[in-house]
């Protein structure tokens, strides 16, 4: 499973580009896989239908491989939640479904670029919640970057630095 870093509450339409996505082999006659999620002080996980979805299967060593990818209107509901994905097998259907790793969201307001900022060098902002990702105003609305695997927003330098670098963090 591969989370896209932009996860916004509130969005009413796909932002195609930053699409989630989950891989499995799904057998050879038709497995599936599903999205689920476990909303914060939740036991289970749920299976949700994501808002939009696009589906590609390849031919593997006779069976197939399928991508799906996704895209999920979030809800305040979903602060905190973590998602995964189920994978079933078509060919082998007593066998246990497969589950990815789960991951957490880290949910940004849609409200966010609404806020009086100051002193930003390129529109760019802390992240709420985590240092290793930071929100661009664009037009009033926020979109969510990842820093790379082991750094941290820098507010100072507008950029992603060393997290022993970085001095303020939500």
């Amino acid at each position: 499973m591969t989370i896209h870093s932009d996860q916004v509450v509130g969005l009413t339409s796909p932002r195609a580009s930053n699409l989630h996505i989950c891989t499995g082999f799904i057998g050879n006659l038709a497995g599936d896989i599903k999205v689920q999620i476990q909303l914060a002080g939740n036991d289970n996980y749920q299976t949700i239908i994501p808002t939009y979805t696009t589906i590609t299967d390849t031919t593997e060593n006779c069976g197939i491989k399928r991508v799906l990818k996704f895209w999920i209107g979030f809800t305040v509901a979903m602060y905190n939640a973590t998602i995964r994905c189920r994978v079933t097998n078509g060919l082998h259907q007593d066998v246990s479904p497969i589950y990815s790793n789960s991951e957490t969201l880290y949910l940004v307001s849609n409200d966010f670029c609404n806020q009086n900022y100051n002193g930003t060098i390129e529109n760019r902002y802390h992240h709420p919640t985590t240092c290793h990702r930071f929100v661009t105003c664009v037009a009033n609305l926020p979109y969510v970057t990842a820093c790379a695997s082991g750094l941290c927003f820098r507010l100072e330098t507008d950029r992603c630095d060393f997290c022993s670098l970085v001095k303020t963090c939500p």
